[in-house]
């Protein structure tokens, strides 16, 4: 955390939606940090009551910032529209503080097994500045349950633009929530799923139609 906050302290204020804004607003609401899950999917093969996960380290800690400036970009020209953004896996908030804080006019949908760590950090995150323009919407979600009609319960009459699986990070858990969304995503989107190495050779071989793009153990999917 000093690194973290050493590093932003003498950093120059940066262009919204650049790799330096992105990794800026992750350290800006927590940086990294690890948290332990007290609720777990019951079809989720480890069979653990408590897990220990870590987040608010994609931008920094796992270098994603120039690939998520990347695909962003074209939603970042016209911030100021209404889009859909949808994240499984939000933990304590900072990729929805950072989702909101870039898309102020976006719908920002956050999902996640354990919603108690988010819950409990809303109001440090509000202290820190995030959400003072928009809200994400919360809803309990396991990874491991097919659910298409339970996310169109969800969307309403939206479609999805973008997407991040930041969640349980297994083939099973990605495929299985990847087959829940898709029926609910615009013609043009991206996908984002990330700590996975080898789940893009099960996504190409499956939707061949798409173009899936993998760089250390993060995937890209677009039409």
């Amino acid at each position: 955390m000093l690194f973290e906050r050493t590093y932003l302290k003498f950093r120059p204020a940066s262009v919204p939606g650049t790799p330096e804004w992105l990794i800026d607003a992750e350290v800006k609401y927590g940086g990294k940090i690890f948290r332990v899950s007290t609720q777990n999917s019951p079809l989720d093969p480890r069979g653990e009551p408590e897990t220990l996960v870590s987040g608010g380290d994609r931008m920094l800690h796992q270098g994603y910032a120039n690939h998520y400036a990347k695909f962003l970009e074209p939603y970042v020209r016209n911030r100021g529209e209404r889009i859909v953004i949808c994240e499984v896996g939000v933990l304590e908030g900072t990729g929805l503080a950072i989702w909101c804080e870039l898309f102020p006019n976006a719908r920002i949908i956050g999902l996640d097994i354990d919603l108690s760590n988010i819950e409990r950090n809303m109001d440090n995150l509000r202290s820190l500045g995030a959400f003072s323009r928009n809200t994400p919407e919360l809803y309990q979600y396991d990874q491991f349950v097919y659910s298409s009609d339970y996310v169109k319960e969800i969307l309403k009459e939206d479609r999805i633009d973008v997407f991040t699986d930041d969640g349980q990070h297994s083939d099973e858990a990605i495929i299985t929530t990847l087959k829940s969304f898709t029926p609910h995503l615009k013609e043009r989107f991206v996908y984002f799923v990330e700590d996975n190495w080898d789940v893009h050779k099960i996504i190409e071989q499956e939707y061949p139609e798409w173009v899936v793009r993998s760089d250390c153990g993060f995937t890209v999917i677009t039409p």
